[in-house]
């Protein structure tokens, strides 16, 4: 099956400044889901993460969860937090990858190649060790995995993130508080992570791009589901906004409450350097939670946390957002399927991205296209992007 694909065209005016400046233009296929409908759900589950060559398995988590709840087939506790973890896996991936190789063109550094052979195993050797050689992500998926294993593999992980981007164990860098003990850590290590941290705020790029696109905040189910239902919902998955406010939905609002991101947002808003580090600080908290999910694995759902699903609905934080897929199933066949992507919050014409690029401070057409590609860079579409400056 063809992957989904597609570009984001920006437009930049530099002699304008705020919604004038920026034009923000998707050919993103958001409509690809529909191929989806009239096939059984088995042939959903296996052909709909070969649709996505980004994100593939928070695509499947997403359509197992909502489609598990749509034929009334909860998730064993076990499963789910075993898919949680492929998830958060995937997420840990993906910002390694954009760490070692965008970072590094960004900045005109020599990419770190040594770790990308262990970032493509990733996935496929954990999902092994979770599910043994059966389907992560059918209907009857069943956990067969040795802890011990695991645990030693996320040890391994965690050390490659050590010597490639924090220099130090990854609960240790957590611990940095403040903007002064950020910089100092920037300035004593030698990666791609702290070089680029510390020439944002060497070149005054620190409080770069504000937005006042709020926050997502959790969405309710059933709301989610009406308003993914109704006859103009296309337009809605392609340009959405809730109660008529366009949200972000990015690592940034996930790691809000990290002391560290709190002193970055009090002193430069949530512009670019807060953004940069919102990444480092979401990738250095991943370890953590992998060993947390994992010790949990055969506990029993807390029934005064567990929310009961919604069904034929399912939501994910995936690498760069809320992921959301509404599906209807009749007797074993989907008629409806819809996917909600944080692309679409993020690149909205009106939204986060155009924003913070109206309030680049310059008029320099270079400087501005740098400056635009740092902070494309720290909210991250899906797809490939290509900036014009008029």
């Amino acid at each position: 099956m063809n992957q989904v694909e597609g570009r984001i065209q920006i437009d930049l005016h530099p002699d304008k400044f705020g919604s004038e400046r920026v034009a923000v233009d998707s050919s993103r296929p958001v409509y690809a889901s529909r191929v989806m409908q009239g096939k059984s759900v088995h042939d959903v589950l296996r052909l709909l993460p070969l649709m996505y060559g980004v994100c593939g398995v928070a695509q499947a988590r997403t359509s197992v969860a909502a489609t598990g709840s749509a034929l009334q087939r909860p998730e064993p506790p076990a499963v789910a937090r075993a898919r949680d973890l492929l998830v958060l896996l995937e997420n840990l991936r993906e910002h390694w990858f954009r760490i070692l190789v965008d970072w590094s063109r960004l900045f005109d550094l020599p990419p770190q190649t040594d770790p990308l052979p262990q970032l493509g195993r990733l996935l496929p050797d954990f999902s092994r060790a979770l599910f043994a050689e059966a389907d992560a992500f059918s209907l009857d998926s069943r956990v067969d995995t040795d802890p011990q294993q695991v645990t030693g593999m996320i040890d391994r992980l965690e050390q490659a993130l050590v010597d490639s981007v924090f220099h130090r164990p990854a609960a240790d860098w957590l611990k940095i508080d403040s903007i002064d003990a950020v910089y100092a850590w920037a300035r004593q290590q030698d990666t791609t992570a702290s070089i680029s941290l510390r020439q944002i705020c060497d070149q005054g790029f620190s409080s770069q791009g504000f937005s006042a696109v709020g926050m997502m905040p959790a969405l309710d189910g059933q709301q989610l589901c009406q308003r993914l239902d109704r006859a103009d919902a296309d337009q809605f998955v392609a340009l959405p906004t809730w109660q008529d406010q366009c949200l972000e939905t990015t690592p940034l609002v996930r790691q809000w409450r990290h002391p560290l991101i709190q002193a970055l947002d009090q002193e430069f808003n949530n512009s670019l350097l807060t953004r940069w580090t919102s990444r480092l600080v979401e990738l250095a908290t991943i370890p953590g939670q992998l060993r947390a999910l994992l010790a949990a694995l055969d506990d029993a759902p807390d029934a005064d946390q567990e929310q009961a699903p919604t069904p034929g609905l399912a939501q994910t934080e995936a690498a760069r957002g809320r992921l959301v897929h509404r599906v209807e199933v009749d007797d074993t066949t989907v008629t409806r399927y819809r996917i909600l992507a944080p692309t679409e919050w993020n690149f909205h014409p009106r939204g986060l991205v155009a924003q913070a690029l109206g309030n680049l401070s310059t008029r320099d057409k270079d400087q501005l296209e740098r400056l635009a590609m740092l902070m494309i860079n720290a909210i991250d579409p899906c797809v490939d992007y290509n900036i014009r400056i008029h």
